[in-house]
């Protein structure tokens, strides 16, 4: 079913014809293509897209020959029903526009050397643009939804920035390593790819090779969505980064849904997916960065980490299925790189030697967040001062909270749900702040009953049988309600006399 959105569009754009044009349908050919048995019409020189002047719809296909020669422009052209492909690389082919085309079937150039500019479609069904050139640009900026979509080969400029579902998958490949064949003396530098997807929501498998420069994700929530019943392809979330350049950050904020594997290979800096919960995911870390590894991860099917790691934190872990431990770096233990050891593989002891949590202390609270640069902001209402003494007395009795044994003796931390003081924090609340929703934890000393509560009980005061009042201008005295009869009538004697 066709998206209103897009029908929308494609009435729009007809409306939007000078006046007394009416939209035409047209067909490409009349000639079946014994291959596809679809009707195709083969271009060769430029002047037969002459006879689509004045169509708004096309029906059937497009193949533009090898011996094509100069600039593709199809202007006009809103839907086209059908395909527009080229069969290999095109070194002649210029560049490539249909400012006005809103819907397309498939589009396909696996060899291009020259720009493609297709500012205002909004649906296709699969994209697949590779740039042999030096440079080239490519303009999707109005894609809202594809099925497929792999952008390939060097490009000086990605513009994706309206894309916000891809059903299947989204795959980006910079640098010589994506298909191209080059002369062994070609000694030409290829741009690195700067991937921008700030409307990105869903896809099911995201894939990144090669000479990637930068990605960024703000709103990506969900990598792997099919049922594995339905799956003929690959989920997940994979990362293959050329080493000899830049080293990729990758921060995915939003990410609270990752099904079918995560794979991290080669030039990685950093890895941060502050999201995530349960998963059944299978997790493999071969990068060369070193590698900083920061996730909320709850659960995984198996959780491997080879050769290059710098530094690793999992508050939440809970079950990581079969862990895999290899590294050859002695870093830094903490409760999260303990727990890991501890949990490892068999065939891991070989990498004893660089064990640095064989003598830890487990579980330790508050340094781990230090270490791994995750320190958590302070409370909301943290910094604000409090005008009376009584007030401070309360805030001292909500810190001494964190040192109760109740706190002390909660070994089972970050094994558990979060329902309870997190060793690696010295406030009970803070840990909701690694949450999928990201919500605020409440201050100290809010109206939320439990905070309330818990601050009464665990701190001793008898604040439930006495009640105190402000004191005056004056002096600031404070003086308990429950005071005794001939203190009362002290004070009133001592006003009266004032009196008179």
């Amino acid at each position: 079913m066709r998206s209103p959105r897009i029908s929308l569009a494609i009435a729009l754009s007809a409306w939007s014809l000078p006046l007394g044009t009416a939209a035409q349908e047209c067909e490409t050919s009349s000639t079946i293509d014994p291959g596809t048995g679809r009707n195709t019409l083969h271009v060769t020189i430029p002047d037969q897209l002459a006879a689509f002047e004045g169509c708004t719809t096309l029906t059937g296909d497009i193949s533009i020959e090898s011996e094509y020669s100069g600039e593709f422009i199809l202007n006009g052209i809103t839907e086209l029903k059908g395909t527009l492909s080229i069969p290999f690389s095109a070194s002649t082919l210029g560049r490539v526009e249909l400012r006005d085309l809103v819907e397309s079937g498939n589009i396909s150039f696996p060899g291009v050397f020259a720009d493609i500019s297709l500012p205002n479609l909004q649906r296709a069904a699969d994209i697949d643009v590779f740039q042999e050139g030096e440079s080239g640009e490519v303009d999707l900026n109005s894609l809202v939804e594809v099925d497929n979509i792999e952008i390939r080969g060097s490009w000086t400029s990605i513009k994706l920035e309206s894309l916000k579902t891809v059903v299947k998958d989204i795959e980006f490949c910079g640098g010589r390593s994506c298909g191209a064949e080059y002369e062994e003396d070609d000694e030409r530098e290829f741009p690195w790819l700067e991937i921008n997807l700030p409307s990105l929501e869903k896809a099911d498998y995201f894939d990144l090779q090669g000479d990637i420069k930068s990605v960024s994700v703000p709103n990506l929530e969900v990598v792997g969505y099919i049922p594995p019943t339905e799956l003929v392809h690959s989920q997940g979330l994979r990362m293959s980064i050329s080493e000899g350049g830049h080293l990729l950050d990758f921060d995915g904020p939003r990410i609270h849904t990752l099904n079918g594997s995560l794979q991290v290979y080669g030039a990685i800096n950093s890895l941060s997916l502050g999201a995530l919960g349960e998963t059944t995911i299978g997790a493999t870390f071969n990068a060369r960065g070193p590698l900083k590894i920061y996730s909320t991860i709850q659960t995984a099917q198996f959780f491997y980490i080879w050769v290059d790691l710098e530094s690793i934190w999992l508050p939440n872990m809970v079950d990581l299925g079969t862990v895999d431990v290899s590294f050859y770096h002695r870093i830094p233990c903490n409760d999260t790189l303990y727990q890991l050891w501890e949990t490892q593989s068999s065939h891991s002891s070989q990498w004893e030697d660089y064990n640095t949590c064989l003598d830890y202390d487990y579980p330790q609270e508050g340094d781990d967040e230090e270490e791994n640069g995750t320190e958590t902001p302070p409370r909301p209402g943290d910094e604000e001062d409090t005008d009376s003494p009584g007030d401070e007395d309360t805030t001292d009795d909500t810190d001494d909270t964190d040192d109760t044994p109740a706190a002390e003796d909660s070994d089972t931390a970050p094994d558990e749900e979060d329902t309870t003081v997190d060793d690696t924090n010295d406030t009970p609340d803070i840990d909701d702040s690694d949450s999928a929703d990201n919500d605020p934890p409440p201050a100290a000393g809010s109206d939320t009953p439990t905070t309330t509560n818990n601050t009464s009980s665990e701190s001793g005061d008898s604040s439930d049988d006495e009640e105190y009042v402000p004191g005056n201008a004056a002096g600031g005295i404070l003086l308990p309600a429950a005071s005794s009869s001939g203190l009362a009538l002290l004070v009133i004697g001592l006003m009266f006399g004032v009196l008179f």
